[in-house]
């Protein structure tokens, strides 16, 4: 993308081309109040046509991606741990060490080795928690209700049980914390 618009901004005949993306993505090439883009909005230092281009197509696709999000009808054990797309959060997760990052991945997706999935997975005749009688162990489970995890929550919430909504706002770092406090996961699994 920065190569195609660096092109469309860096020479004046290729104008078509951004009157072109500015007919497929009208709202995202407002370059002023007032303006379209034409030969005379060009006239202005390529570099700053380039960045109000590239930032305009950025906050588009963000915005269409969200819409998309929304309207999904997959995604369940996610949508139930995640309440939007956070730049803060994507770094904290991408700054994890492999195997930590797997292992919340796993748990925010639900694609883990707790009981349920590997039940789903065939690779486990009981889906449920070993814990807490007739509970399917579940990623919500693990972390917002099963009994056994009671202290681990206190001390790291300041509560016993966790509400959904308290899911979709835990933070990385306190997600981590209690995954290696409860000892569920696998030591190698965890650690670097």
């Amino acid at each position: 993308m920065d190569c195609f618009v660096h092109r469309c901004t860096a020479k004046k005949h290729s104008c078509s081309l951004v009157q072109g993306l500015g007919s497929l993505f009208p709202t995202a090439f407002k370059m002023r109040p007032g303006l379209t883009v034409s030969n005379a909005s060009l006239k202005h230092s390529p570099s700053s046509s380039y960045s109000m281009i590239k930032s305009s197509i950025g906050n588009w696709a963000h915005k269409q991606s969200d819409v998309y999000w929304e309207q999904m009808n997959t995604c369940r054990q996610t949508k139930m741990s995640l309440e939007h797309r956070s730049k803060v959060r994507s770094r904290e997760l991408l700054n994890l060490p492999r195997n930590l990052f797997r292992t919340v991945t796993g748990i925010i997706t639900g694609h883990n080795t707790l009981s349920r999935h590997m039940n789903i997975m065939g690779l486990n005749n009981d889906p449920l928690c070993e814990h807490c009688e007739g509970e399917q162990e579940t990623s919500l489970h693990f972390i917002s209700q099963c009994s056994y995890y009671v202290t681990t929550r206190m001390s790291i919430w300041g509560k016993p049980f966790l509400d959904p909504d308290d899911m979709k706002r835990i933070r990385v770092k306190d997600l981590t914390r209690f995954i290696s406090k409860s000892r569920r996961f696998l030591t190698d699994e965890i650690s670097n």
